[in-house]
């Protein structure tokens, strides 16, 4: 008789895994858009914290949604 098991396969945890991150990152960019939104009506729109909040903006979006690390992880394999 073939035991089943029904904890998850890594593959399955490790997708898990991503979704969280991801949904996580997208309410951390919803938070920083509302931020973003309070900064430019409370503080008459102060361009030194607005770019500072898009430059974290664009960093989670090309880190997390862009998979940029991938670029450079296999850099040197080939030698």
């Amino acid at each position: 008789m073939e035991k089943t098991s029904t904890s998850p396969s890594s593959q399955e945890r490790e997708k898990r895994f991503l979704y969280r991150r991801g949904l996580i990152v997208l309410i951390a960019l919803v938070v920083l858009e509302i931020f973003d939104y309070l900064v430019a009506q409370w503080a008459n729109g102060s361009i030194t914290i607005l770019m500072v909040l898009a430059l974290i903006n664009a960093a989670l979006i090309v880190e997390y949604y862009m998979h940029i690390h991938t670029l450079f992880a296999f850099e040197g394999a080939h030698e």
